[in-house]
């Protein structure tokens, strides 16, 4: 297979600071584009920054209470998944800007993608089960992320489309890993969708491991609503950009959270 010209430089190091998380509270002007340096001391420009805010207020006043939902940090043209990896699949990635090559992933089992931060702290504890060590953000092109969305499938694929996209509805958490009882949140599988795995359909791989581990210490407590000074990624709810993609996995819809003349055309499911 061809090899693909690397989109970015690849960075040295995959161990993002506190501090370089929260860039949603760092005035506009005293933010930088300069990143680490590569080993020719070459400045590395981030294409993406991912950002945090506080669990307190987010799960108060922004987070939806009840419904199926795809939380998630977006932009105008990409969305945030996550994984968990084991080391030299994450560094291999995060390098690369792709998994296709590595010697440790293996490309015929299905991959899991969660859009929800703390179903994927859930998922890995915070970063310390074994093999999932090592927590990425990926960026996924929007119109990609969509049309996982519109094959998504609870069983069985889709006729004529390559690989296969595996809906799962799954409680949300909150960040001591107890179960949301109302909310639920989306993971995708996804199995033999090469332009996932080559890198075609991702704008950028971050390594948020060091972020996470210096507010796992912090994820204690009943849901840590009485931890003010927790820190999750910012998430708000993604709406996608066709009404099939929404239909296809049963999103709730409703005027709160789905934009345009959609609406009139939307089917709203209560909870």
């Amino acid at each position: 297979m061809e090899e693909q010209t690397p989109k970015h430089r690849s960075r040295t190091s995959t161990e993002p600071t506190e501090e370089s998380m929260l860039s949603a509270e760092i005035p506009e002007e005293n933010k930088s584009n300069e990143s680490t340096v590569t080993d020719d001391t070459t400045p590395l420009t981030t294409p993406k920054q991912w950002q945090a805010e506080p669990h307190y207020r987010q799960s108060r006043e922004v987070w939806p209470g009840r419904g199926r939902f795809v939380l998630a940090q977006f932009d105008e043209d990409s969305i945030v998944v996550y994984q968990a990896f084991r080391p030299e699949i994450a560094q291999y990635a995060v390098q690369h800007q792709k998994f296709e090559g590595c010697p440790a992933y293996n490309p015929t089992r299905m991959t899991w993608i969660k859009t929800n931060f703390l179903w994927m702290m859930f998922r890995a504890n915070w970063a310390s089960r074994p093999n999932q060590e090592r927590i990425l953000a990926i960026w996924l092109k929007r119109e990609a992320f969509d049309g996982y969305l519109e094959n998504a499938r609870r069983k069985g694929s889709v006729r004529g489309v390559q690989g296969t996209v595996r809906l799962q509805w799954d409680p949300d958490h909150f960040p001591n890993g107890d179960r949301h009882p109302y909310r639920r949140a989306v993971q995708l599988g996804l199995r033999g969708v090469d332009t996932f795995r080559d890198g075609k359909d991702i704008v950028w791989v971050e390594d948020i491991t060091g972020f996470v581990q210096s507010q796992a210490k912090r994820a204690n407590g009943k849901g840590s609503l009485k931890d003010t000074d927790l820190l999750v990624a910012k998430e708000r709810v993604y709406v996608p950009g066709s009404l099939l993609a929404s239909e296809a996995v049963g999103l709730t819809l409703g005027p709160h959270c789905y934009a345009g003349d959609q609406i009139r055309n939307a089917k709203i499911i209560n909870y």
